[in-house]
């Protein structure tokens, strides 16, 4: 007598997990072939190199530099242009640092359109500031370039202007109905008519280390390349007052 054996449920599950292992292993044979036949295809992206951005601490001493270096600038220029107006060479004289200074801070007054280089260096300075702190790469990366050439930019800029400045400030002076300068009201020297000197309301230009520079200035209408400039050693004088 013959007996039917029916397969099993995990009959039937064992040889469906042996089929798709079969399968599985077929697929990898397959890739296992494909590798060894083709070469690997890998592409290799450079990666952006983000330049190092300057401390802020470094990038405040930059501002400082600068700003402090412009108001010199700016102070030498208008300074040797108003010196040079009353024929006086500036290098010569014992001028202070902070005269310099006085005059960079004061020129704006003179000539209010040199308030337009500050502003485009401070400009400048916040917007460096800025990108510092928000690490834009692609201004960080040409800051260098673009800050010489804002250097370039401001000196041309500035330079007409501090010595319109200067000149302005100078014609001023030198004119008796507008110059600012102390009238002498008494001088003690030999080679000099206190009365003379009293008459034409002369004008203290300035005092160094040295010398006493006084000049007769120029009426309205009185043109003259340049005034008449009396510079006399301090020891010569025993009495000098003005008002």
């Amino acid at each position: 007598m013959t007996q039917n054996t029916k397969p099993n449920k995990q009959d039937l599950e064992i040889k469906k997990a042996r089929e798709e292992i079969r399968v599985i292993g077929d697929r990898i044979s397959a890739l296992k072939a494909q590798l060894e036949t083709e070469p690997i295809k890998v592409e290799l992206k450079e990666k952006e190199e983000i330049p190092k951005s300057a401390p802020l601490s470094g990038v405040i001493k930059d501002e400082l530099f600068f700003i402090s270096s412009l108001i010199l600038f700016v102070g030498i220029i208008s300074t040797e242009t108003y010196y040079h107006t009353f024929g006086v060479k500036y290098q010569f004289l014992s001028l202070p640092v902070f005269h310099i200074v006085y005059r960079g801070l004061t020129a704006i007054i003179d000539n209010p359109i040199l308030l337009f280089p500050y502003i485009i260096a401070v400009t400048w300075l916040i917007l460096d500031s800025f990108a510092v702190k928000q690490n834009w790469v692609r201004f960080l990366r040409f800051q260098r370039p673009l800050f010489y050439l804002l250097i370039l930019l401001v000196l041309l800029l500035t330079y007409p202007l501090a010595k319109q400045s200067g000149r302005i400030e100078a014609e001023t002076d030198l004119r008796v109905e507008t110059s600012s300068l102390p009238i002498i009201q008494a001088l003690d020297n030999k080679s000099f008519s206190e009365d003379e000197i009293i008459e034409n309301q002369y004008r203290l230009l300035m005092i160094d280390s040295n010398y006493i520079i006084f000049f007769k200035p120029l009426k309205k209408d009185e043109v003259q390349s340049a005034p008449i400039i009396h510079r006399i050693p301090k020891g010569e004088v025993h009495v000098l007052d003005t008002n």
